[in-house]
């Protein structure tokens, strides 16, 4: 452990705690480094950074004013561990979009360069280290900026949104609560003024986007979960229905390992089948999804669920019925 951890340590420790903490307690949580060690230690907090660290004969401990802001480490402070997992994550981020948050990465990404530097952790090739393969993403869009630039500001936003479904283009005043990066894409979930309801954009299909002065209205966490995350997929929705899907003992090695849904159930049946069981709301894209295991999967309920995956299905055996007939 090098100094700037130990330093990272004692801090985390007094700040912590409302009791002195002995010297031996403090060289254990430092590495097993000597009580000369912590006693270095906090003396270049007092006279570098003038830490309010006193001295009892029952051991170190901040002093606290009242009146007074409680201590903090000035500037950007990690240790190394969290170092490389923050640079871990800024790689993944790029690659999953490149360019997306560049503006508000660099001035960070800067800074946590040099801290590794200091360190003796060179990285200069770490986004080589991590590959990602995409498929079937979509790039964000333009506005995406200003949707985060409203979230973080907590104000509300006037949005030109253009439907997938129909195409319909619609102008909106929504509030947002959150961004959700779901299967390679990004969704806005915020409250719509228009519809008074909490609904789910792709942030791609948001054609147009301009901070409002007006604050956010805020949704409790707990009903964005009900209404937003209880259901199987992206769609919005408390549950109506529950799937119950039958997979091969060949494909049970895969899917029992696998969370289609927070609250499913799975059951290993004896002849090395799975059994799987989640709760949704809307079909459409449970149905796409079922499809791409083919007969390694039976819908065993419920009955319309069953039916749409049936006639999808036959649909696509049917261009396929007259070799002749697919070729260009």
């Amino acid at each position: 452990m090098d100094k700037l951890d130990r330093v990272f340590v004692l801090h985390r420790e007094l700040s912590t705690r409302r009791r002195p903490v002995t010297k031996a307690v403090l060289a254990e949580r430092m590495g097993g480094c000597s009580t000369r060690t912590v006693h270095r230690t906090a003396q270049w907090m007092i006279e570098a950074l003038h830490a309010p660290i006193r001295f009892s004969p029952t051991g170190y401990f901040y002093d606290r004013h009242p009146n007074e802001p409680v201590f903090e480490l000035p500037g950007l402070w990690f240790n190394e561990d969290e170092l490389v997992a923050l640079v871990g994550v800024q790689a993944l981020l790029r690659q999953a979009q490149p360019g997306l948050l560049d503006d508000y990465l660099a001035p960070i990404s800067k800074r946590i360069d040099e801290l590794l530097s200091r360190r003796g952790v060179g990285l200069p090739d770490w986004e080589r280290r991590i590959r990602i393969v995409q498929m079937a993403g979509r790039p964000a869009g333009q506005c995406f900026g200003v949707v985060a630039d409203a979230l973080v500001r907590h104000q509300r936003i006037l949005i030109r949104y253009r439907a997938r479904s129909d195409g319909a283009l619609s102008t909106r005043t929504v509030s947002p609560q959150r961004l959700t990066h779901y299967r390679e894409n990004w969704y806005l979930d915020a409250w719509c003024h228009a519809k008074e309801e909490l609904r789910t954009f792709s942030v791609d299909r948001i054609e147009a986007a301009q901070l409002s002065e007006e604050p956010v209205l805020d949704i409790p966490q707990e009903q964005l979960e009900d209404v937003l995350a209880t259901s199987f997929g992206i769609f919005s929705g408390a549950p109506t229905r529950e799937a119950s899907l039958l997979f091969t003992a060949h494909r049970a090695q895969w899917i029992g390992d696998e969370q289609w849904h927070p609250r499913q159930q799975g059951e290993s049946l004896d002849d090395g089948r799975f059994r799987l069981r989640f709760p949704y709301h809307r079909s459409e894209e449970l149905v796409l999804d079922i499809c791409r295991y083919g007969p390694d999967v039976l819908v065993e309920a419920p009955t319309e669920l069953r039916r749409a995956v049936a006639e999808r299905l036959k649909a696509a055996a049917s261009l396929y019925e007259d070799d002749e007939s697919c070729l260009p």
